[in-house]
């Protein structure tokens, strides 16, 4: 897709969206699969890390088709490997192949990996060592900055640097799908 996402971005008028579950102060509230907004309204769409917890992400994708402009782009992100979190737990997880297909009747998508199989497997360590340390009986001020100004950080770092010396991408955090109308 002939998009480029380096760079700034220059956005004159943003319009938020909540499901009404009372988070922020949203410009509207509606629900994915139905967005009360005429056809060919928005030049771009960004929705990050929500599509898994959708209904029915594809008539949520529908209507991010119906409410763009002729060559407007979305920009979605959504977890690839990931684990499952106390609710509101997802209902939905897209390969590459799967987001294809979720985004069926744009002109061009594109599906890029956000991190190869070791970042990957990093953050899964940290998030593991977060529910191994918080919330337990040795868990102190001292233990949580050591944690989120050290450890993670470090590990963030480790994993980032050994997916660019041994690429692998069979196995993700999340992706980045850029689509195009």
């Amino acid at each position: 897709v002939d998009v480029a996402v380096r760079g700034v971005i220059v956005v004159a008028h943003t319009l938020g969206i909540e499901p009404g579950h009372g988070h922020g102060c949203p410009d509207a509230l509606a629900r994915g699969e139905a967005l009360p907004f005429r056809e060919n309204r928005f030049d771009a769409i960004i929705c990050t890390q929500v599509v898994q917890y959708f209904d029915d992400p594809f008539q949520a994708v529908k209507e991010m088709h119906r409410t763009l402009k002729k060559n407007g782009v979305v920009f979605l992100s959504g977890p690839g490997t990931y684990p499952l979190f106390d609710p509101p737990n997802p209902k939905w997880r897209f390969m590459p192949d799967g987001f294809r297909r979720l985004f069926t009747g744009f002109s061009r998508v594109e599906v890029r990996p956000l991190g190869g199989f070791l970042l990957c497997y990093f953050q899964i360590l940290n998030l593991f060592l977060k529910q191994l340390v918080f919330g337990k009986p040795w868990e102190n001020g001292l233990t949580k900055r050591v944690m989120w100004w050290l450890v993670f950080p470090l590990l963030n770092i480790l994993g980032k640097a050994l997916d660019a010396l041994f690429p692998n991408y069979k196995a993700s955090i999340g992706y980045l799908v850029i689509a195009r109308k």
